[in-house]
């Protein structure tokens, strides 16, 4: 909501509920103050863990969860050995990125929308119960580890050439 008092008027900011980085509160006069609301399920770059629950609010995705990985942050999701990320819907907007490493896998439920960068060392794993679309139009996909498409449903649209290093 915009506010716009006809006097000087102090507000104090409040939120209640949830866990960080969700909620905090906010105590005493607030000055010149932005507030930045992300949709849900918007990665927020605290750190690099794909699976910890301060880089994602309202938590940590699952196979049901469409996600935005947005631009202009410090850290972005890696996914390293040994650890699963899962989303249904991916949007990497540009300048974002994802990368796996080792053993790490990015299971994908849905479809991806890469307008930025995905960096597979690891494995991407395709497991979704109907047509899925990979690796998106734009952005950009080096050479891969490993691709693994174990969607029975309605199988796996590439919309674009790929290179895999290793295992298919």
């Amino acid at each position: 909501a915009t506010v716009n008092p006809a006097v000087t008027t102090t507000y104090y900011l409040r939120s209640e509920g949830g866990t960080a980085p969700c909620a905090a509160n906010v105590n005493g006069p607030v000055g010149g103050v932005t507030v930045t609301i992300n949709p849900v399920n918007t990665w927020l770059g605290v750190n690099t863990d794909w699976n910890s629950a301060l880089n994602w609010c309202p938590g940590v995705p699952g196979a049901a969860t469409d996600v935005t990985i947005p631009g202009a942050l410090l850290n972005y999701p890696i996914i390293p050995s040994g650890f699963t990320g899962t989303a249904r819907n991916i949007t990497i907007a540009a300048g974002a990125s994802i990368t796996t490493t080792g053993t790490g896998i990015l299971d994908i439920k849905g479809n991806l929308v890469n307008s930025g960068n995905l960096v597979n060392h690891g494995e991407i794993k395709l497991s979704g119960g109907a047509a899925q679309t990979f690796p998106g139009a734009g952005g950009t996909i080096g050479a891969m580890r490993s691709l693994t498409i174990a969607n029975t449903f309605g199988g796996v649209t590439t919309n674009k050439d790929l290179l895999i290093e290793d295992v298919i």
